[in-house]
């Protein structure tokens, strides 16, 4: 399976640069010249955001030379994992020495420089990679911990839809989630995201949302009025059945029901 994994990331990779982008990807080499040539993967990284900031290059030209480096950055690495700690590690020097010249750059009132991102595909494939070796093609709660390399090395644009699809698939396959009632789901979540830290908030309200949208619709079949469960959600929330995403999030709705006569 990881030698199939391994193929089928090295097609991913491959398949990010077309033939227009390695053209494109060539103008910072022509533009930036020996100093770009011979600096460091993050240093060109840097190089680039400074000269797209500055309008020395277009800002595809740019991302398409990103893709190029970054690329070379992770192919070495021997496992899925090995390439996503790449990935972040490159990331964080990016990061670090963009918010270095940007302190310069301010002082001499120069244009702030973006920090560039690798392409969220690539960095979406790098990470759906490591997630089928460490997890599994169909992952559970337990295996949710190493999610957390993800969103370590990735940005969270990149991450946070995929992050959930495997977490909803792991709590779909949960016996006791599925059996629970509502608050036995509920707190089902909180364990896993409270106790075990294997969810951000954001991931965390993405799952109770779910619960919460089939519970609020089952409570207004039963004849209850939007008040009365907009009290009981609020109550729920402050208990920290709820997290605050969640919470204001069906607030929001039950506020709107009651204003149109629910």
């Amino acid at each position: 399976m990881r030698a199939r994994s391994a193929a089928l990331l090295s097609l991913a990779l491959a398949a990010t640069l077309s033939v227009g982008a390695v053209a494109r990807a060539g103008v910072a080499d022509e533009k930036l010249g020996e100093a770009y040539q011979k600096a460091k993967p993050a240093e060109k990284v840097l190089q680039l955001a400074i000269a797209s900031a500055d309008k020395v290059i277009k800002s595809q030209d740019a991302r398409a030379a990103l893709e190029e480096i970054t690329l070379a950055v992770v192919k070495p690495g021997e496992t899925p994992e090995a390439k996503l700690k790449l990935l972040g590690a490159f990331r964080k020097e990016v990061k670090a020495l963009t918010d270095a010249a940007n302190k310069e750059r301010r002082k001499q009132k120069k244009r702030y420089a973006s920090t560039l991102e690798p392409s969220g595909d690539l960095q979406s494939a790098l990470a759906l990679s490591y997630i089928s070796t460490a997890a599994g093609p169909r992952p559970t709660l337990e295996k949710l911990a190493c999610l957390a390399l993800v969103r370590e090395s990735t940005s969270w644009s990149s991450h946070y839809k995929l992050v959930l699809a495997v977490a909803h698939e792991a709590f779909s396959r949960d016996e006791a989630f599925m059996k629970g009632d509502f608050d036995a789901k509920l707190a089902r979540i909180k364990v896993i995201a409270e106790d075990k830290k294997m969810l951000s908030n954001h991931e965390r309200s993405g799952i109770e949302n779910m619960v919460l949208s089939e519970w609020i619709s089952a409570q207004l079949a039963s004849g209850k009025k939007a008040a009365e469960i907009l009290a009981d959600v609020d109550k729920r929330g402050r208990n920290r059945q709820l997290c605050f995403f969640s919470s204001s999030w069906a607030k929001g709705i039950l506020r709107e029901m009651i204003e149109i006569g629910r």
